[in-house]
């Protein structure tokens, strides 16, 4: 029996290059041509508060038919990053943003690629903070230039990602639960630590978004229920090597596309930074339409953040459904 050949490539960071597309009027014809044949729908909404998971964290897991109850994104990354939680009941990112104060409101800003931290910034603010760790219990942990918090405390709590808190009113994102004020007490503490920061006054100074304020995120335990089994996984992000730590199983370094397509035997996941749609493209999603068509691929998954697109092998076929732009996605959802 043939074993089905799904390959489901997951790009992390891909809703802000296709935002850009759109806002620019960019055309993005293999990608409108692949989601006018397949199926194109809006999966995992970004705008939920109260959720430990980004959208294409969520979307991974669907594709792994793994519950989003196994854990929050914090305590996922960490494990993958084999960062020492033993004893933490609580961990958290502690993500870089930036807030802008209006008349009656606060504006909440998730950095664009250009304007997050350099090496040499990231290093001068890992300086501070660890010299302002620990606190109130918290302790700072660093792993490939991510920053996590972890405390022993079993805090009840519930966290918003940084795409929800970008989407709606900042004060329906804020920390919830029991022990929300906690949280919402350190994060205050921290934008002060950061306010008049050199590495900000610099950064004011070239016309760049401050880094003055830590948004703490992904609270939500390892849980118990772990799936069957796992396809292959080619991926170097810390999240993806954290769910399949828990399942006891490794990732694969990436390679390339077209050395992936040629090892393919039944299938797998890959997971690729979105470093702009035209590298997504030209990189990844044409070699692996080339695969499909030339039959060494069943079955093409795309979560791009928030949105699925599928295309098995046979769609490519219905040469008479119109391209789909991307500005016109959302009358699909």
């Amino acid at each position: 029996m043939t074993r089905s050949r799904r390959l489901t490539l997951v790009a992390p960071d891909a809703g802000e290059s296709l935002a850009y597309a759109v806002s620019e009027q960019r055309e993005a014809p293999l990608l409108a041509r692949l989601a006018g044949r397949g199926t194109t729908r809006l999966a995992w909404s970004r705008r939920l508060p109260g959720i430990a998971l980004r959208p294409w964290q969520r979307g991974l897991l669907e594709a792994l038919n793994v519950s989003s109850s196994i854990g929050g994104s914090a305590a996922l990354s960490a494990l993958g990053a084999d960062l020492p939680m033993a004893d933490a009941s609580c961990c958290l990112h502690a993500q870089p943003v930036h807030l802008t104060a209006g008349l009656d409101s606060v504006t909440f800003a998730t950095l664009p690629a250009q304007g997050r931290a350099s090496a040499a910034e990231h290093e001068a603010l890992t300086a501070t903070l660890r010299a302002y760790f620990p606190v109130d219990g918290f302790m700072l942990h660093l792993a490939e230039r991510e920053w996590f918090l972890s405390t022993s405390r079993a805090l009840q709590i519930e966290t918003s990602t940084p795409d929800a808190a970008a989407s709606n009113e900042l004060q329906k994102t804020m920390p919830g639960g029991a022990d929300a004020r906690v949280l919402r007490r350190l994060m205050t503490e921290l934008q002060m630590l950061l306010h008049e920061h050199p590495v900000n006054q610099a950064r004011a100074h070239a016309g760049l978004p401050t880094l003055n304020a830590l948004w703490l995120w992904g609270a939500q335990p390892l849980g118990s229920e772990r799936a069957a089994s796992l396809p292959a996984a080619f991926a170097e992000d810390s999240f993806t090597r954290g769910v399949y730590r828990l399942h006891g199983a490794k990732t694969q370094p990436v390679a390339d596309a077209a050395s992936l397509i040629e090892s393919l035997q039944e299938s797998a996941l890959v997971v690729v930074p979105a470093t702009s749609l035209e590298n997504l493209q030209n990189d990844w999603i044409e070699p692996l339409v080339r695969g499909l068509a030339e039959g060494r691929v069943d079955r093409l998954d795309l979560v791009l953040d928030e949105w699925h697109v599928v295309v098995p092998r046979w769609a490519l076929r219905k040469f008479w459904r119109r391209a789909l732009p991307i500005a016109q996605w959302s009358a699909t959802s």
